[in-house]
Order: C-alpha cells, then sequence, then structure tokens
C-alpha cells in the first residue's frame, strides 16, 4: 500500500482530517488503521504527521467524488 504524509494543522480533529484526505467521516478508519492511533476519540496535535492512502481501493465509499472534489483542490478541513 502506498502511503503521502500530512501535518496535521492547529484545532484539527481526525473527522476533520478523514473529511479532507477521504472526502467523508468514514475515512477515520483509514487514519486509526494506518496511523496506529488509539481510536475514534485519539487527540491530533498541530504538525502531528499522518499517513494518508494514496489509492482507496479496499472499502466502499458511497461518493469518490467527494474524495477527488477535496484531493484536486487540496481544501483543508478544520472543524467541519
Amino acid at each position: 500500500m502506498r502511503f503521502y504524509e500530512i501535518k496535521v494543522l492547529p484545532q484539527q480533529t481526525l473527522g476533520d482530517v478523514a473529511m479532507q484526505e477521504y472526502g467523508q467521516y468514514e475515512g477515520i478508519n483509514y487514519l486509526v488503521e494506518d496511523n496506529d492511533l488509539d481510536g475514534y476519540e485519539s487527540s491530533l496535535f498541530e504538525g502531528m504527521v499522518l499517513k494518508i492512502r494514496t489509492e482507496i481501493t479496499d472499502i466502499d465509499l458511497p461518493d469518490m467524488s467527494m474524495l477527488r472534489y477535496f484531493r484536486q483542490r487540496k481544501i483543508k478541513v478544520v472543524n467541519a
């Protein structure tokens, strides 16, 4: 599996990063698994480095267009 890395912005939550990088909250599952986080309540801190999957192939994301929308425009989400 291939990854790229991002740095967490001030006050970003796990849900924010999931929306930003995967286009929906279901992406939290990837974040927890790929970054050895404790779970859905894991705290993030500014500057923390997270691994993000470059390709999504192993789960059914209901709307891949949102993933493409956020990634192509490099939209950052804080407190969604």
